[in-house]
């Protein structure tokens, strides 16, 4: 079997597809395989790109598109593991293993698969001890430290490998194993890279965690990139075992970044790409082990007076296990989809896009049914699209009925809502039967030349937020169509009756009083109210009513608070014997401080409007409380500070949402980013051609 080895891919597909086709034509050999040991890039879109830890100048698109749309298909199938310039976010909805494109292949974490009878293992990313035993708790969006930790090597799966015992034919990593260097003459390396030279003396240059796994596996073959050069070394472990290292360049002219190996294997076999038994029990046996928390994990180690189970190869009865799910028959599925809108070619393209939210991948979710495990990015984001009943929150109280209200509603003739755009866009928060939700348009162009709020135009509404359906789910579907507003500023979030948010059906949330579901619904909420608090939107909640356990923790998602003079809001989830399951909590010791915040949450009091404004939870009061003239008292509230161009607008709120959430240092880079994109920008040169500082 001639497989291709290839260092660093940094997206040149097309450029390496061709490098392999000149060299099997030179060497008259048909290659069966190539495997890429990192930095493969499987960019899609603009917003990939802004998941990749590299400098804006290294942000390409590259041709990997092509390949995912299908447009061109790849020549040969292709294997390859992550390195440190990839977007994780494609690679994370990947978790263990699955097709990015027609016939290309992504290894996963780590994993171990069969080609032609050959077993290949390998690990994604780069080692960084701080990192090591942590779970895998980032998800996108990512901030500037989670983009790179994404990357990071975690114990989880060197421990998973670490009980293979059946020999491995090829390794696969993308930074070197430590020590490696010392099985070679490194003269050559040191004149290529004499800034080596300390790391080498001092031991440090490469993973460590490769390094366990080299002498602990003891493959064949073993092959990396990373350190953007070509070595070659041996490690003789025995009498009877060596592993031969290779590592290669990057794809760039005159590098040395492919070589042609070959490899025995038993002709009999066929040349498919399957799952590893023996992988698939360890995965099935070790899910218990899997975190998603940012917080210290240490692997079972079987020391004294240790009762757990801490060597995991599988046992005969556990390999039978597979065989029965898996009907004997291991062969990988060509099961790819695509799960993002792919790149549209076109001159200048946002090279600032936002990065986009967490989505699961069919792929994944089908495998780990299979298998009985768990999805990492599942754990982290929950199912938001996929429920099979209405669910509701049960930290809230049902306040009234509202049947006979709901009825005469459904029975009214309803108009359409306008599609014009609009500065402020308006969702009703409490449950009604109502029209389909109807919401203002995207466009291409920013309207500055036109008046804030215009009087004949109508304003966009919410509506589709009734029991049947769940609010929540609606919240939901409303957040992601406004994530994708780009001439929008502000949203005012208000109910249509007397009540801000009355809480769910009481009988729908006794069918769902269990731990994992009411997991997955704060999982849902979790996320849904921290996108909207993300949102580059001024949001304003209007609470013309009560505000009660989820509906408190719904406005303290909000930018800012309007109550009318019948306005209250209560934290009143220990009264039924819970906490706040929305992130309101941590949101209201922001807003309030730890002691104000503990007080309210302890108590469950409901506060009214003054006090709210005394506290600081409300940015004031409105004149009237009829709904229609509160609606307006709010927008014209609103609209002073709705101002500046969109875009800058969105730049603000994202300077102050991001300072809330990071570090100091990372907030100062942030803003430091922000007014460099933004500088020499259209609104930037418009301002400077009126003098518009002066007046």
């Amino acid at each position: 079997m001639i497989i291709a080895i290839e260092g660093c891919a940094h997206g040149e597909l097309d450029q390496i597809y061709r490098s392999v086709e000149n060299l099997s034509r030179q060497r008259n050999v048909k290659v069966d395989l190539l495997i890429c040991c990192g930095d493969f890039q499987a960019v899609r879109n603009e917003s990939d790109l802004q998941c990749m830890a590299v400098p804006d100048k290294f942000r390409h698109i590259c041709t990997f598109y092509r390949y995912y749309i299908g447009e061109v298909k790849a020549p040969i199938l292709t294997l390859f593991i992550g390195g440190n310039h990839e977007a994780s976010n494609y690679l994370q909805e990947l978790a263990y293993g699955g097709w990015v494109a027609p016939n290309i292949y992504y290894l996963g974490y780590a994993g171990v698969v069969k080609f032609g009878g050959i077993r290949i293992a390998g690990i994604s990313g780069i080692f960084k001890g701080h990192d090591y035993l942590k779970g895998h708790f980032e998800k996108p969006p990512y901030t500037s430290g989670t983009m790179r930790s994404a990357y990071h090597v975690r114990s989880l799966e060197v421990f998973r490998l670490k009980q293979i015992k059946e020999g491995i034919d090829i390794f696969i990593s993308h930074d070197w194993p430590r020590g490696i260097y010392n099985y070679a003459d490194t003269r050559e390396l040191l004149h290529w890279k004499p800034f080596f030279r300390d790391e080498i003396a001092n031991n440090i240059l490469g993973s460590q965690a490769g390094e366990s796994l080299l002498h602990e596996l003891k493959p064949k073959h073993w092959f990396a990139a990373h350190l953007h050069c070509r070595f070659a070394a041996t490690v003789q472990h025995n009498e009877t075992q060596s592993t031969n290292f290779l590592a290669l360049d990057k794809c760039l002219p005159r590098r040395q970044y492919l070589e042609l190996i070959e490899v025995p294997h038993d002709s009999n076999q066929s040349l498919e790409l399957c799952y590893d038994p023996h992988w698939l029990a360890i995965l099935r046996s070790t899910n218990h082990l899997l975190s998603v928390r940012p917080t210290t994990q240490y692997m079972p180690s079987g020391g004294p007076g240790s009762t757990e189970r801490w060597e995991f190869h599988p046992s005969q009865e556990e390999i039978e296990e597979i065989k029965t799910i898996f009907n004997d028959d291991y062969k990988i599925p060509l099961n790819f989809v695509q799960t993002a809108e792919p790149f549209k070619p076109r001159p200048n393209y946002n090279r600032n896009a936002r990065q986009a939210e967490a989505q699961l991948n069919p792929q994944t979710t089908e495998f780990c049914e299979k298998l009985g495990i768990d999805d990492p990015l599942e754990k982290l984001i929950g199912k938001p699209i996929i429920l099979s009943a209405p669910v509701v929150n049960p930290d809230e109280i049902a306040l009234e009925e509202d049947d006979d209200e709901e009825e005469q509603l459904g029975d009214q003739s309803e108009e359409p809502a306008s599609h014009e755009n609009n500065d402020v866009f308006f969702v009703d928060t409490k449950p009604q039967k109502r029209s389909k939700m109807s919401l203002p348009q995207p466009q291409n162009e920013t309207l500055d030349e036109e008046p804030l709020l215009k009087e004949k135009e109508e304003v966009a509404e919410t509506t589709n937020l009734d029991k049947s359906s769940s609010m929540m789910v609606n919240l939901w579907n409303a957040v992601n169509e406004l994530q994708d507003w780009k001439s929008g500023k502000g949203i005012i979030l208000h109910s249509v009756g007397e009540t801000f948010c009355s809480g769910g059906d009481l009988n729908t949330v006794r069918q769902i009083s269990n731990p994992d579901e009411g997991y997955k619904m704060s999982t849902l909420m979790h996320n849904t109210l921290t996108r909207l608090h993300q949102l580059p939107l001024i949001s304003v909640a209007l609470i013309q009513g009560k505000a009660l356990g989820g509906g408190a923790e719904l406005a303290t998602a909000c930018d800012f608070r309007l109550f009318t003079e019948k306005g209250e809001i209560g934290f009143v989830q220990g009264r039924m014997g819970v906490v706040t399951g929305w992130g309101g909590g941590t949101r209201l010791v922001q807003l309030l401080g730890q002691h104000r915040a503990l007080e309210l949450l302890l108590t469950s009091r409901q506060i009214a409007a003054p006090e709210a404004v005394a506290l600081g939870l409300a940015n004031g009061i409105t004149k009237s409380s009829e709904l229609t003239e509160a609606v307006e008292e709010a927008k014209q509230w609103l609209q002073p500070k709705l101002c500046h161009a969109p875009q800058i607008v969105h730049a603000l709120k994202h300077i102050v949402a991001t300072a809330r959430a990071v570090p100091y240092e990372e907030s100062l880079l942030n803003e430091r980013q922000v007014f460099a994109m933004l500088w020499g920008g259209d609104a930037n040169k418009k301002a400077l051609e009126q003098n518009i500082k002066h007046k």
